[in-house]
């Protein structure tokens, strides 16, 4: 499970950072519901973690427009003295789930759990580049007409993260973050490589685009 937290508040993101690395979940911490937006858009979020207000739009607001995204993530709410109109409005929106700011951790990982459980899973991990080429994004196994190749795992999570990007930049960070989450990231020139051997499988350069001092954009056309 990799979380989202979304919260404008420094000192209380990086408790909940630590609190749910303390639980094997790794995260990323963003302080603002646009912010969450543009990140949920190019990565491959789990669930996010947010605060009721953000600063620039509620928690209901954000939870209501991620889950217009073309792959939807849950949204459970943490966070200090919920009044009660707040929660007749998460019961009504799209608001997966609530919890308090005292709950105990073990409540917050139990609730993000069941949040990831209701969503509905992909029937196939297979992508189909529509000139016929296939992936498959669990095995790293390639089809290109009558060829075949494979990705490792971490390669496999970065072309994901680029077919998820929709045509836009990722920057470097954000292709490390898809590859290795909040645990502990070489440095960004090691993104090249990775890119490099995806290149070789995919059958060359044309499916992903350098743009030059931004990072990296997927081509293709997938089904």
């Amino acid at each position: 499970m990799l979380a989202l937290l979304v919260n404008p508040d420094v000192t209380t993101a990086w408790t909940w950072a630590d609190l749910l690395v303390s639980e094997r979940i790794p995260c990323e911490i963003t302080p603002s519901g646009a912010d969450a937006l543009s990140h949920a858009r190019s990565l491959t979020y789990d669930v996010i973690l947010a605060a009721p207000c953000l600063g620039d739009m509620s928690a209901i607001t954000l939870a209501e427009r991620s889950a217009r995204l073309s792959r939807p993530v849950p949204l459970v709410i943490w966070g200090d003295r919920i009044a009660p109109d707040l929660i007749t409005r998460v019961f009504a929106s799209d608001v997966t789930d609530f919890c308090n700011g005292a709950a105990h951790i073990a409540e917050v990982v139990a609730r993000l759990q069941i949040a990831t459980s209701r969503v509905e899973k992909p029937t196939t991990d297979i992508r189909m580049l529509k000139v016929g080429s296939t992936i498959n994004l669990k095995t790293g196994d390639v089809t290109i007409g009558e060829k075949t190749g494979r990705l490792t795992p971490k390669e496999a999570a970065i072309l994901d993260a680029l077919i998820q990007g929709g045509g836009r930049v990722l920057s470097k960070q954000e292709i490390l973050n898809a590859a290795y989450g909040h645990l502990d990231q070489p440095e960004l020139k090691i993104v090249d490589v990775f890119v490099s051997k995806i290149r070789k499988a995919l059958g060359g350069p044309a499916m992903i685009e350098t743009v030059w001092g931004r990072g990296y954009r997927f081509n293709g056309e997938w089904a």
